[in-house]
């Protein structure tokens, strides 16, 4: 027999584990994650969770170019970009 049960999370943590995911890997961090983004949108939620993740990928961003240096970051980033065009391109 299973219970079922309402935990309220506050706002702040249901979009930190939508944009960071949860702690650990595997299975249930990841089903944890996606219902976090489904609750997120349900509540209207998505243009801050977008705005976090968007702090989020700068934020690597900067540490990346801290760490590897500027033109190995930028060249990445040409390649990923050149990558993502050839993928889109397949799937049409």
């Amino acid at each position: 027999m299973t219970k079922e049960m309402q935990v309220e999370i506050p706002t702040v943590y249901l979009l930190t584990i939508a944009c960071y995911g949860n702690i650990g890997d595997g299975e249930l961090p990841d089903l944890i994650q996606t219902w976090a983004e489904r609750k997120c949108k349900e509540l209207g939620l998505e243009k801050r969770l977008h705005k976090m993740r968007e702090e989020k990928i700068s934020n690597l961003r900067v540490r990346l170019r801290n760490t590897l240096g500027k033109e190995l970051v930028d060249k990445l980033e040409e390649e990923i970009s050149m990558v993502a065009s050839l993928v889109k391109k397949a799937l049409k």
